[in-house]
């Protein structure tokens, strides 16, 4: 009596392929993936959404003070430039309610 091949049993526990080790660098990883951080810089070299000359003509802005504020993109290309990051030209020209003499802080940012 000839024997068939014996099939490998799958099981919810039993996983193909190469497996990571079960530790927290595999989520350091994702936490600290720079493609994920919003750029600091004020200008931008190379390829961004974050770019002025990247956004829709008219950019939408918004501040935790409860302002509301349409900026014009081709107005706002010609007076700065279009490498500039929107989230600097943001924080920087909103009229926000919340900046005072002492600290000149503005929490706007772009609706993407």
């Amino acid at each position: 009596m000839k024997q068939s091949p014996r099939k490998p049993v799958h099981s919810p526990d039993r996983r193909d392929g190469a497996r990571r080790p079960d530790d927290e660098d595999w989520w350091n990883d994702v936490l600290h993936d720079p493609r994920a951080r919003a750029p600091k810089q004020n200008y931008l070299d190379g390829p961004s959404r974050f770019r002025l000359d990247q956004q829709n003509e008219r950019i939408e802005c918004r501040c935790r003070c409860g302002l509301h504020h349409w900026m014009d993109r081709d107005k706002m290309l010609g007076q700065v430039g279009g490498n500039i990051n929107v989230l600097y030209l943001v924080r920087e020209w909103m009229p926000c309610r919340t900046r005072n003499k002492m600290a000149n802080f503005c929490e706007a940012y772009v609706v993407i």
